[in-house]
């Protein structure tokens, strides 16, 4: 069962699905486009890139709502942009972007990277982000003296209820792999249970399939009602990325099944 945003989980949908797995497509947030309610973001952003000396995506859908602002001319193209994982590289290589720095981790990791290739005096960094953002990379990269300018041009909007097909997935016990991506997805996929009626306790034939340490405690903690681990899992099993990106949870997953998981 693949929880992310659809514009996120298409690709690797379609190449699980080549190898044979059957996939419930049961997004926990759908992506809005802001710059569609409201017509000044583009020209904001716009005026962020005419004086940055290079962009930052943690996610695909800064990358995708950049090229729906269609502000992308030859000086932003020309902009070095530093990405948190290569999904998203790729997919600013496939907008048009060349100059491209992966940092194959997390926020931190991505703050580290851009402190040893870049100065702050060279100019502003810009981050299209969405409404929901962790701390990371802003934190480090103000204490490091940079200027961040990060401009929410997407809402991850939470969607209220489990799609139909994975409610009757559930209620037949065919669900066995859950995908977790972010604490608050973990948070959200319960919500959705409690609103579709389902109980917790059909988890127990479950794995679940998380891209840090953080997602892992945060789909217990939410599953506990944040009332605190009880020590014993309502999982399964628990696969883990060793490093927090798709990639490494994909090996983690065909390492824990011995049969791939698009790697």
């Amino acid at each position: 069962m693949l929880t992310r945003p659809v514009s996120d989980q298409q690709v690797l949908a379609a190449t699980l699905q080549a190898m044979g797995h059957q996939v419930i497509a049961a997004p926990v947030m759908e992506v809005h486009w802001l710059a569609d309610e409201d017509d000044r973001l583009c020209a904001r952003l716009a005026d962020h890139l005419a004086e940055a000396q290079g962009l930052i995506f943690t996610s695909g859908n800064g990358v995708r709502a950049l090229q729906r602002c269609q502000v992308i001319g030859q000086q932003t193209m020309a902009l070095p942009v530093f990405t948190t994982g290569t999904r998203t590289a790729d997919l600013a290589r496939g907008a048009g972007f060349s100059q491209l720095r992966s940092a194959d981790g997390d926020g931190q990791a991505l703050a580290h990277m851009i402190s040893q290739q870049c100065q702050p005096a060279a100019g502003a960094l810009v981050h299209p982000c969405g409404v929901v953002r962790k701390d990371e990379p802003a934190q480090s990269l103000a204490a490091n003296g940079f200027t961040l300018r990060q401009l929410p041009i997407y809402d991850a909007r939470p969607v209220p209820d489990l799609s139909d097909a994975a409610v009757r997935a559930f209620a037949k016990g065919d669900i066995d792999l859950v995908l977790l991506y972010s604490a608050r997805s973990a948070r959200l996929f319960f919500d959705q249970m409690a609103a579709s009626g389902l109980d917790r306790a059909l988890l127990a034939g479950v794995d679940v399939g998380c891209l840090s340490d953080d997602v892992a405690h945060a789909a217990e903690w939410a599953a506990d009602g944040g009332k605190g681990s009880s020590g014993e899992s309502v999982w399964r099993h628990r696969i883990i990325a060793r490093q927090p990106d798709e990639a490494s949870l994909l090996r983690a997953l065909t390492d824990f099944y011995d049969q791939p998981f698009g790697v």
